[in-house]
Parts: structure tokens; sequence; C-alpha cells
């Protein structure tokens, strides 16, 4: 459904000639972004030195905020590079984490950000993301209640209704629906203006090529998820051609002022990736 209703959009506004962002309600402009990274890769060396060198990349790409994993080590081996990774950062940036539903309770998320918030010192966090599973609305709730730090959720949900619940019940500080996972624009549009209404910010998760242009159609958008393509982790833009691939600079994507998403197909590289019979 996802599928096909994000392509009817990327129709639609073709036909009328217009970037999907005008197209939208919105206006073809540069929308802040954040470098997501930090995954566990132990061929990249002790995990703090890691998580620091990947961030001064990032830095020297231009962006001035990231986010980084957490969950994979013990509570204070993630806390060690959450210090490295703000110390890289300095005051100049923020730092997300993204724990992926790694606690297994209320009490153990709670131990975990603190030691994070606390190793991250002056500089304090941006949002931890998924503490739990999220199917789990309660325990959200009860740890945004009590920790310092945005508590952000919402990029496995995929209706409005679920939205609903996680508003209703002031689980999520920062809610992140994907357009790829909620069954397309139609009823992405419809949470985030159900976001609008309550004053919740919004942080996309991944595809930054086509959230880019709800972004600049949405007046509560923090910034959009960026993957660098040289990271070989979001790897769609592999499929495009290099003139169509999202442009960023400066901390900010560049809504293409090409008609539709605004992508073209590199044809030679879909066939390297066609399954035969």
């Amino acid at each position: 459904m996802s599928a096909v209703d994000i392509a009817l959009w990327d129709l639609a506004a073709k036909r009328a000639g217009l970037p999907l962002a005008v197209m939208l309600g919105g206006s073809v402009r540069n929308v802040p972004a954040y470098a997501s990274g930090g995954y566990y890769r132990p061929k990249a060396g002790a995990w703090e030195k890691a998580v620091a060198e990947e961030i001064k990349q990032n830095q020297a790409l231009g962006f001035r905020d990231h986010k980084i994993k957490v969950g994979g080590l013990s509570i204070k081996e993630d806390a060690a590079r959450v210090e490295a990774a703000a110390a890289t950062i300095g005051p100049h940036g923020r730092l997300a984490l993204d724990a992926n539903n790694a606690y297994k309770s209320v009490a153990e998320a709670i131990s975990a950000i603190r030691a994070f918030e606390k190793a991250a010192g002056d500089h304090g966090l941006w949002w931890v993301e998924e503490p739990l599973s999220p199917d789990d609305i309660e325990g959200h709730c009860q740890i945004a209640r009590v920790v310092e730090t945005a508590i952000a959720t919402g990029e496995l949900l995929q209706t409005r209704w679920e939205f609903r619940q996680l508003i209703e019940r002031q689980a999520a500080d920062i809610i992140q629906p994907d357009a790829g996972v909620l069954g397309g624009i139609s009823e992405w549009t419809r949470v985030v203006r159900l976001a609008e209404t309550f004053g919740i910010p919004i942080a996309p998760h991944w595809h930054a090529n086509l959230h880019a242009h709800l972004a600049a159609a949405s007046q509560n958008c923090l910034a959009v998820e960026h993957f660098i393509l040289e990271k070989d982790i979001y790897n769609f833009e592999r499929l495009l051609t290099a003139a169509t691939r999202l442009k960023y600079k400066d901390g900010v994507v560049e809504i293409p002022n090409r008609t539709g998403i605004g992508i073209e197909f590199d044809q030679d590289r879909l066939k390297e990736y066609r399954l035969v019979d």
C-alpha cells in the first residue's frame, strides 16, 4: 500500500508539473538533516574511537547533528561511546541515540538512559529512540515521565490509530512516522497533522529522498534522517542516477526543483538487481 500510494502522489505531482513538496502545500527549500549511523562495526576499531571518528567524518561533510546506536553493548560500554560522541560533537551540535527496542524492561531502559545522560554531560541528549518494543506504549509512557531526555518512537507503526494512542498516552515527546511503513504519503500526512494539532514535533524515519519533500510541507519537522551513501547502510541511492541523488550541505538537504519526488532510476543499475527465473 505504501509503495502504490507514494507512486500515485509522485505521478500526480509530475502531471501537475510540480515538485512533490509544492504539490503538498510546501515549498522548494532546504530541510534540516542529521547524520545517522553509529552502528556496531568491530572492524572499525575500539568502540569509542570508532564512533568519534565517524562523527568527525560527518562533521567534515557539514553535519552538526548526529545519531548513534545504543543497546548492543552493556550500559557501561555504551555510556563510554556516548561520552566520546558527545565530546566530539561539542556544544555546536546535537546527539540522538537509537536503542532499536534493546531494553527488556522499563527499569532497565531508565537505568540506561540516565547513564547516557550522565555520559553526555552538559551537552545533553537530543532524544532517545525506541528504548522498548514499539508495541509497549505504556512502557514508553512511564519512561517519558521520569527521564530528562525526549523519548522518540513510531517508525514501525502502521496507522494513525496507533499514533493516536502514543499521543493520548503522552508516550512520546517526538514521533517518527515512516511513509514507507505507514501506508504512504496519504496516511503519513494525517499522522503529521494530528501531531501538529497537539504541538508534537516529528523526526521521520529513513527515506530522506521522500521525507525531505514531506518535511518541507510540514510545520513541525525537526530534521530528516540522512545516511551518507558511503556508509553502506541505506543504499537506495545506488539505484538512482548520480544527478538525482539527494544533495546535502551544511546540515541540510536540498529539495530538488524537479517534478514529483525528483528522482530518476539508473536503468543499468536496476538490471544488476533484477531477479530472473
